[in-house]
């Protein structure tokens, strides 16, 4: 059972924080850069300006307002009470908060960012359903695009990045919009839109990310030339914005071997910032998912092994790794859930082969790759709309549960 605990805390953590997305960025040509005489935009780096990383895609205080009257019912998380029992649905959420770690000095903790006063909302940049079956012991996951246009309570349609945040217009005392942080609201949008039966997330910031990263001594990936370029240049470009803020072992960095494509050695901020990618030859955000796979399995393969094997110490782990996250869940909870799942995980065969640890998850995007007929999709002014989300959210079931349960 507790090598199931730590199993399910590597995948709370691990998952989401990989896949968070890289704001949008002027496009680039990956093929056309100069590493050694990297100047993207004709700008140095400004030291001073809080959130100046090239890939800040808005205003922080941009975002647009709710509506002040309409209440928020946090017991109400509009759960689909005819799913499957069987299937447990949990949501992931990457959060993007480098509005406010400049002026959050004492923690660079997701859980210490909460509840800010000062204007500045924060961005669930990546939303995955991590759904694990108590029948069989599989494990699925599904991607929600951060720009997919959604229906979220209090705000209407809007990107489901804007659901973390819930801004009141009424102005505090230092003149600023009061926001409240509102993790719920997340689970709330992904249930009310796709009819699932969510009832628990957890949640991590860019900061975990590299921690995390570090903490596991780095991880090697298979790279393509072009993608260790696109690392090598985004880090020297963005390097005193991020030490700032999340990059705290710049020190002893060595740059990405941009020559030829291979296995490399990256550290907590190389592997951020590659899972991150999408600016590569006219790639978008959608793409990036593929990267943030690979490092999901170039990691997580080791860490299953060590764990099978006994090589890592749980009373360490399980506190090193708690410690970068915000859940709902207590860790009585997060044990009993182990124990619930713990014996059909045991006798299934997903850890009974170490050898096919990539592909020990199955793995769903929304949108998906088709662009016509009722599952297709329009990409229009960077937001993601679905044709028909009645019928993205039957296929969705049928690869979660096997079979559609719609909500009353």
């Amino acid at each position: 059972m507790k090598r199931l605990l730590a199993l399910l805390l590597c995948l709370a953590l691990l998952l989401p924080v990989f896949s968070l997305a890289e704001s949008d960025e002027d496009d680039w040509d990956i093929e056309d850069l100069d590493i050694e005489d990297l100047d993207i935009d004709g700008e140095e780096d400004d030291e001073d300006a809080i959130g100046s990383e090239e890939d800040t895609d808005d205003d922080w205080s941009n975002f647009p307002d709710d509506d002040q009257d309409t209440i928020i019912n946090y017991d109400e998380l509009e759960i689909n009470r005819n799913c499957p029992d069987e299937v447990i649905n949990i949501l992931l959420i990457g959060v993007d908060t480098r509005g406010n770690e400049d002026r959050n000095t004492d923690s660079k903790l997701l859980k210490d960012q909460l509840g800010n006063h000062n204007g500045y909302a924060k961005r669930n940049d990546v939303n995955i359903i991590l759904s694990i079956n108590l029948f069989d012991g599989s494990l699925k996951l599904t991607s929600i695009a951060r720009d997919l246009l959604v229906d979220i309570p209090s705000k209407g349609t809007a990107p489901i990045n804007n659901a973390f945040s819930y801004r009141h217009m009424k102005k505090n005392g230092n003149g600023l919009d009061y926001v409240e942080d509102v993790p719920e609201r997340v689970i709330r949008t992904v249930n009310r839109n796709f009819q699932l039966n969510i009832k628990h997330y957890f949640a991590i910031n860019f900061y975990g990310v590299e921690e995390i990263i570090e903490y596991f001594g780095g991880v090697d990936v298979e790279l393509t030339a072009k993608e260790a370029k696109a690392v090598n240049s985004y880090i020297k470009k963005n390097a005193k914005a991020m030490k700032r803020t999340y990059d705290m072992h710049s020190e002893g960095r060595q740059a990405l071997d941009t020559k030829s494509d291979g296995v490399q050695h990256l550290d907590g901020l190389q592997g951020l910032v590659f899972a991150r990618t999408r600016h590569v030859a006219g790639e978008n955000d959608l793409q990036r998912t593929g990267r943030t796979r690979r490092l999901l399995q170039a990691l997580f393969h080791p860490i299953a092994e060590k764990l099978k094997n006994k090589q890592l110490d749980l009373l360490n782990l399980i506190p090193e790794l708690t410690q970068y996250m915000i859940t709902d869940m207590s860790m009585q909870e997060i044990v009993d859930l182990a124990m619930q799942v713990w014996p059909v995980v045991r006798d299934s065969d997903m850890l009974s082969d170490m050898s096919s640890i990539t592909s020990l998850m199955e793995e769903k995007r929304i949108p998906g790759d088709t662009t016509k007929g009722d599952l297709g999709w329009s990409y229009q002014d960077e937001k993601v709309k679905l044709r028909d989300i009645q019928a993205v959210t039957e296929d969705l079931h049928d690869f979660i549960f096997g079979a559609y349960y719609p909500a009353d």
